[in-house]
C-alpha cells in the first residue's frame, strides 16, 4: 500500500496526496512522492525487452544465463553471475562468476543496493525497484553493569620478516609472461587433457609405495586405474576437460592468444577485462597456469594448477618426513 510518512512527526498513516498531516497540520505538499509501504513487492526490470522480475524477499536468487531464478541472455552473461540477498527488506548482490557493475561501479564483494540501483551484467541492464537494504545491524548497548575489561597488552619482539617473504614471493610469483585487455574469448571446447609431469611423478611414488593395491586393480580394472594414474582422472569424472581461447591486445597493440585449457577454480575473465597471464610460451600461443583480472582484483586459478601446489607439498612433506627419519635413525645407532 502507498502510504505518505510525515517528516514532523513521523506518523505513518496519511492518505496518499494528502496536503497536511492529520496529526500534527504540518505541510507534505513538498514531498516528491509517497513512500513504499513495508510490504510493497520490490521488482529487477530489464531493460532489453521490458521485462520485470518479481524477487523473494525470503530466499535468494541467482542471476545468470542457466539454471538460475532470474534469466538473462547476451554477451558476458556467464551462467551463474550474480546472486541477490535479501536483507533489511530490501537486497544486497554478490559478484559470483562475473563482473557485476552497480550504479557505475564494479564491484567485487557483496554489496547492498540503494532503492532505483542500475545493474549491469554483461550486455543487459537491470533497474532495481524496492527498499534500499540494510548492510548490517546496528550493535546492541551493553548491559549496565556489565561493561567488559579491556584485555591486558602482551608486548612481543618484532621479527622482521619481509626479506624472507620477499625471497620466496620471488619464486613462486614471478612477473607476468603476458599483461594485456581482453579482446575477444572463445570457447569453452572440450580436449583431452595435457599430461602433468608433476601429478605423474607424484602419482608414480605413491603407486610404488601401494604397488600390490595398483596390481590388482590394473588387472581388473584398468579403465579406471590407467586415466587415474596418468591424469589423475577420478571415477566418474568427464574424460576431457574445457578449454578457452582469449586473443589479448598487449600495451604496444599487439595481439596474443592465450589458452586457458581446465577446469576453473576460482575467480573470471570475460570480454573487456585487463588481466595479467602466467603461463608458457608453446608454438607462439601463451598457455596459461593462472592469472589475475585487475577488473576485479581477483586471481583467476586452473584446477590443474592448485592438484599441482598439492602434489608440491605433498612430496616435500614425504621427503621431509623420510629425511628426519634417517637423522633419527642415526642419532639412535650411537
Amino acid at each position: 500500500m502507498m502510504v505518505t510518512v510525515c517528516p514532523n512527526c513521523g506518523f505513518t498513516k496519511n492518505l496518499p496526496g494528502a496536503v497536511v498531516c492529520s496529526i500534527c497540520s504540518h505541510s507534505l505538499s513538498n514531498l516528491k512522492k509517497p513512500q513504499v509501504g513495508l510490504n510493497a513487492p520490490s521488482f529487477l526490470s530489464n531493460k532489453i525487452g521490458g521485462r520485470k522480475y518479481l524477487l523473494s524477499s525470503s530466499t535468494q536468487m541467482m542471476i545468470g544465463s542457466r539454471g538460475c531464478a532470474i534469466l538473462l541472455s547476451g554477451t558476458g552473461v556467464e551462467a551463474q553471475h550474480a546472486k541477490l540477498i535479501p536483507s533489511g527488506g530490501g537486497f544486497l548482490i554478490e559478484p559470483v562468476m562475473g563482473i557485476v557493475v552497480l550504479n557505475g561501479k564494479t564491484i567485487s564483494s557483496v554489496t547492498p543496493m540503494p532503492t532505483g540501483s542500475v545493474i549491469k551484467i554483461g550486455s543487459q541492464t537491470l533497474t532495481y525497484t524496492g527498499p534500499s537494504a540494510v548492510a548490517t545491524s546496528p550493535a546492541l548497548p551493553s548491559p549496565k553493569g556489565l561493561t567488559p575489561k579491556p584485555m591486558p597488552k602482551i608486548y612481543l619482539p618484532t621479527i622482521n620478516l619481509k626479506p624472507v617473504w620477499n625471497f620466496f614471493k620471488s619464486i613462486t610469483n614471478p612477473s607476468p609472461a603476458l599483461e594485456g585487455h581482453i579482446t575477444i574469448v572463445d570457447g569453452p571446447y572440450m580436449e583431452q587433457p595435457d599430461l602433468d609431469v608433476v601429478g605423474l611423478f607424484f602419482r608414480f611414488i605413491m603407486g610404488l609405495i601401494l604397488l600390490p593395491i595398483v596390481i590388482v586393480f590394473m588387472i581388473f580394472m584398468p579403465n579406471i586405474t590407467i586415466p587415474l594414474l596418468l591424469y589423475g582422472i577420478r571415477p566418474g569424472s568427464p574424460p576431457q576437460i574445457p578449454a578457452r581461447y582469449l586473443r589479448v591486445q598487449d600495451a604496444i597493440g599487439k595481439q596474443h592468444i592465450v589458452k586457458m585449457k581446465g577446469d576453473i577454480m576460482w575467480g573470471m575473465l570475460s570480454q573487456g577485462d585487463d588481466a595479467q597471464f602466467w603461463g608458457r610460451w608453446q608454438s607462439g600461443n601463451l598457455i596459461m597456469d593462472r592469472a589475475l583480472n585487475k577488473a576485479t582484483k581477483s586471481q583467476v586459478m586452473l584446477r590443474t594448477v592448485f592438484q599441482r601446489r598439492i602434489y608440491w607439498a605433498a612430496l616435500l612433506l614425504f621427503f621431509t618426513c623420510s629425511l628426519l627419519n634417517g637423522i633419527l635413525s642415526v642419532l639412535a645407532g650411537y
